[in-house]
């Protein structure tokens, strides 16, 4: 295995991380049962989340540059930056 999320790979990265994986997922291979069990596991229930998930992500990059004076027409011109 070349890499595996377990609960001390989460705790030297501290506190204030979040641990969010898309399903599905083998319990054990990418991640251990026990960083899966952690409070800071916030994985996806299906892929068919992730549309959604990165809809509220570009819209949250695009209301904070509109609000730091930065935002225009959204276009995919606009978007091709992020």
């Amino acid at each position: 295995m070349a890499i595996q999320i377990d609960q001390a790979t989460l705790d030297r990265a501290g506190v204030a991380t979040l641990l969010m994986h898309c399903m599905p997922v083998r319990r054990g291979d990418e991640v251990t049962a026990a960083a899966f069990g952690d409070h800071r596991s916030i994985t996806l229930a299906a892929k068919a989340n992730l549309g959604p998930t990165h809809t509220a992500i570009v819209s949250h990059i695009l209301a904070r540059d509109e609000e730091a004076g930065q935002g225009g027409p959204v276009t995919r011109e606009t978007l091709h930056g992020y």
